[in-house]
Formats: C-alpha cells, sequence, structure tokens
C-alpha cells in the first residue's frame, strides 16, 4: 500500500491514500487498471481529480516509480546541500543566480513533475532563474537516465484546460512564465526527454502548407503560408503579392495543441495566443469559460505531420528571439502592434 500512498502523493491526491486502502486498493498493479467508474465507487467526486487519477495512471510503472524512489532518497543521504528544500529549510542560491538582502519578494518555489515517473519535486527558484538553469539544476540533483543517448532535456508548462503545452525556451524565466498560467486544475511544469528532431529546425524562409482556422465562421481552409518579419502570412496556392491573411506572432505565445477535435488532425495542431505584460493571458474561471476562451481567442493551424508542426513552431521562435535580441518592441509609441487579418474567413 506504501507504493500507491507515495504514488497518489506525487500527483497531488494523497488525501485519497486511505480510501484505497480502506477499498482494497493496495495492489499498485491497480493503478493502471482503474476506470472513470471505480473511481466514482471510491468515493472521488471531484470529476478534475478522477481524470488526474486516470491520466497519471496510464503512464505509471511500478518498478521505474520506485527506481525513482530510491534514486531521490540515497541522493538525499549523499548530497551535502539540496537545492530542493523541506519546510523550514533556508532558500539556497542558485547557480547562475545572484540574490540580495532584498530579493526574497521576487522568490518562490515550483514544483516540476518527472514525466518518466510521475514523481513531482519542488525546487526553490529567484524571479531571475531561467528554464535553462532549472533544467541543469534537475538533472544535477536527480540525475535521471535518459532512454536516448541523443536525446535531451527540457522544461514544458502544460496545462488540462486548456489542452496546450509549451517547452521553455532556454533563457525564459519561469516564474515569469507561470504568471502566465490559467487558474484551472491541472496546471504544471514538466521535466521532460525529447529526441532532438522533435524539437523542429527553424527557418528564416519557412513556408509551406497548413490548414486555418477561421476567426468568424470557424471553418478549416488550406492556404500556403509564409513567416514573414512579425506575420505568418497565408495565400490560396503559393506565395504572390495578394495574401488573403495574415497572423501576428509578435507579443505571442506559442502553444502546442494536445487534442483539438475541431481540426482535420486533431492531434497535429498549434495555435497562438496573445499576451500583454502584467495581464492575465487567459480567463478566470472554471473549465468551461476557459476552454471558451481557448476556442474564441486563438489562432489555430492545423499541420501535415509532427515534423511540420515543430518546424513552424521553431522558425516562429527563431524569429521572435531575433526580434527580441534586435531591441524590437511592439505595442510602443514607436513600434505599433502589427494587426491580424482575414479576408477569407
Amino acid at each position: 500500500m506504501e507504493l500507491v500512498r507515495q504514488w497518489l502523493e506525487s500527483v497531488r491526491l494523497g488525501e485519497y491514500a486511505d480510501m484505497f486502502l480502506k477499498q482494497g486498493y493496495d495492489d499498485p498493479i491497480v493503478i493502471g487498471e482503474l476506470h472513470d467508474k471505480d473511481l466514482c465507487e471510491l468515493g472521488i467526486k471531484l470529476p478534475g481529480h478522477r481524470k488526474r487519477i486516470l491520466i497519471h495512471g496510464k503512464r505509471f510503472d511500478a518498478d521505474k516509480f520506485q527506481a525513482s524512489l530510491d534514486a531521490a532518497a540515497k541522493a538525499t543521504a549523499t548530497r551535502p546541500l539540496s537545492i530542493f528544500r523541506k519546510p523550514g529549510d533556508s532558500l539556497p542560491s542558485l547557480p547562475g543566480v545572484t540574490q540580495s538582502a532584498s530579493s526574497s519578494d521576487n522568490d518562490g518555489e515550483i514544483s516540476i513533475q518527472n514525466e518518466g515517473t510521475s514523481v513531482i519535486r519542488k525546487m526553490p527558484i529567484s524571479s531571475f532563474t531561467t528554464a535553462s538553469e532549472v533544467v541543469s539544476n534537475f538533472v544535477d540533483d536527480v540525475k535521471p537516465v535518459k532512454a536516448d543517448a541523443n536525446s535531451v532535456w527540457a522544461l514544458y508548462e502544460v496545462f488540462e484546460m486548456p489542452p496546450v503545452e509549451r517547452r521553455l525556451e532556454d533563457g525564459e524565466r519561469v516564474l515569469a512564465a507561470k504568471t502566465k498560467w490559467p487558474k484551472t486544475e491541472g496546471c504544471r511544469f514538466l521535466f521532460r526527454e525529447i529526441a532532438r528532431e522533435t524539437l523542429g529546425v527553424s527557418d528564416a524562409t519557412k513556408m509551406g502548407k497548413l490548414d486555418k482556422r477561421g476567426g468568424r465562421h470557424k471553418n478549416w481552409k488550406t492556404r500556403f503560408f509564409a513567416l514573414n518579419d512579425t506575420t505568418l502570412d497565408y495565400f490560396k496556392q503559393q506565395k504572390d503579392d495578394n495574401n488573403l491573411g495574415a497572423f501576428v506572432f509578435v507579443n505571442h505565445l506559442v502553444y502546442t495543441v494536445r487534442y483539438y477535435k475541431k481540426a482535420p488532425r486533431p492531434t497535429m495542431c498549434f495555435c497562438l495566443r496573445p499576451y500583454e505584460e502584467n495581464k492575465p493571458v487567459w480567463a478566470e474561471g472554471d473549465d468551461k469559460v476557459v476552454f471558451d476562451d481557448f476556442d474564441n481567442g486563438c489562432k489555430f493551424m492545423c499541420a501535415n505531420t509532427a515534423e511540420d508542426r515543430a518546424n513552424w513552431v521553431a522558425s516562429i521562435l527563431a524569429r521572435q528571439e531575433q526580434l527580441r535580441m534586435s531591441g524590437q518592441v511592439y505595442g510602443t509609441a514607436d513600434l505599433p502592434m502589427p494587426e491580424s487579418f482575414e479576408h477569407d474567413d
């Protein structure tokens, strides 16, 4: 039963451990065999909690989970000072982060879930800590083992609602990213092993066909897209002087959509979501409110393959980084925001 309890705690649902025990669910093998009906009969009334158990239960591997617990215990026993803190511990300095006596107001703690084991670890960070520093510190402390020597470690933000995720860029400040999260259950940082080819290859002159969803009628049409300075311009057949529309990507977040059933290929979508500094990115409310905001407030495109989607996302991100490095800040008096438009909707 102890392993079942530890697994429930790892997915932040430890309050159900006694419930599992009383109903005889004390063998780890049951975790991957649970159904929604079983959880309802157990007395788990919140749909979001049942959904979380089912999602993580399908990924559960008892041997890997136990190995991760053993490795964590060993690391805790041998390291002189961990960057992960327990309640009451002082906040240690992180490599590459300069802290001052007045920096405590900008410090915080994040929880990071290891996708390979589902184990959740806490990490104290400052407002200046970047995604690459978090990944480096997590690797140093947890010492995860790669399934593929050629893969890379990355930090993702993953939301259950809306159903999107995003890989944080190396220089991106992690606490700043968290301020843009929706206020829904299941939002988390995920430490993930990914194949290099899934990172995508950026192309400053990226062109090709995508299906795009209209903003007004929300119908899908195949269009020829071309990466421009601040927009994704699209045309009917191929690039010419008469673009039918343009999707702005400056001051936008680029999300991979895990599943969008309205799309021609529901698992091949990505979307652009506008944001303003110091303002909420997503509407506040329950899952329905947030999904409606996602459905109505994003620009959706659908690629033919996962590789092509990764290449489009990489190309947009590379262009956004070029604009930042050049000091071009849009939405100011000197550089007003370009506008998206659609003439074929």
